[in-house]
């Protein structure tokens, strides 16, 4: 009796046993990763316990919750930069076991997590996820988000890692107390009834845990109007009444130069000639009348 299929399942299970064993000590090591802005930072990825042949090193991250290829090793010295992404990173690790990269100038942009992935021979692939964690202190500006006939609503936008969890508003360099007219709530302040004697220089300070930013706006006022539209309407005028002169003056020259200029040396020849046939002609009549 032919016993070959037995034979080829005993095989393999003795193979899968044998790669079980090989692999028990093989890790992954790594951990999770925080960085500032503007600061190196170093992702750190190793290979330890195991002499297997590495085929390759993969970096991937999480965009839109799938994981993408940004940057494969093949040994010895074969690199790919699969996304734009990926040009920011530079492997530092001087063993083919050492994925390490350094990111030279990370944003928060690069905050996530990446996936560090070993492909070896013959136990296969290993893999580590690794959060990446970017701070930043707050990046600050202020915007008008709302104007209403008597109302204007500006607000403090912090772009912040953590998030900004402090707000101060000032008026040339001295805290607001709230009036009547003004009024803050948190990253906004609210002007009420807008009259020229609010006008000047507004700061808005965010702050988080590491650090703080400042950003202000010149508010000008005129009475129960916006900023800046009696201003617009004045230039507007201006250029207007500019305009009118330009074309008035302009039609005006154009009829000066269209005018013929007296005394012109065409028409002095013209009148001299026409002075000396005209005497000519006196000149003849005279001979006659004497003849007669």
């Amino acid at each position: 009796m032919d016993d070959t299929p037995g034979h080829v399942i005993h095989a393999w299970f003795l193979w899968l046993l044998l790669l079980i064993s090989l692999s028990k000590g093989i890790r992954v090591v790594d951990g999770p990763i925080t960085g500032v802005v503007g600061s190196p930072v170093i992702i750190n990825c190793l290979l330890l316990d195991t002499n297997e042949e590495i085929r390759q090193i993969t970096w991937q991250k999480e965009i839109n919750r799938e994981y993408k290829n940004f940057y494969i090793f093949t040994p010895p010295d074969r690199e790919r930069i699969l996304l734009d992404f990926g040009k920011k990173f530079k492997r530092i690790g001087n063993k083919f076991n050492n994925a390490s990269l350094l990111l030279s100038d990370p944003d928060l942009s690069d905050e996530g997590n990446y996936k560090c992935i070993f492909t070896i021979f013959p136990s296969g692939p290993f893999e580590r996820v690794i959060q990446v964690t970017i701070f930043d202190a707050p990046v600050v500006k202020v915007l008008i988000v709302d104007q209403k006939p008597n109302e204007v609503i500006a607000d403090c936008e912090a772009d912040a890692n953590p998030p900004a969890s402090h707000y101060t508003w000032r008026k040339d360099n001295e805290r607001i107390l709230e009036t009547t007219n003004i009024q803050t709530e948190g990253s906004r302040m609210i002007i009420k009834e807008p009259t020229p004697s609010i006008n000047g220089f507004y700061f808005c300070e965010a702050v988080n845990s590491k650090g703080s930013g400042v950003a202000s706006l010149y508010f000008y006022f005129t009475s129960r109007s916006y900023s800046g539209m009696l201003a617009s309407g004045i230039i507007l005028l201006m250029l207007a009444m500019t305009t009118v002169f330009a074309l008035a003056w302009y039609k005006i020259k154009q009829r000066s130069e269209s005018i013929p200029v007296s005394g012109s040396p065409s028409e002095t020849v013209q009148m001299q000639q026409n002075d000396a046939d005209e005497s000519g002609m006196s000149n003849e009549g005279r001979g006659e009348d004497e003849e007669s």
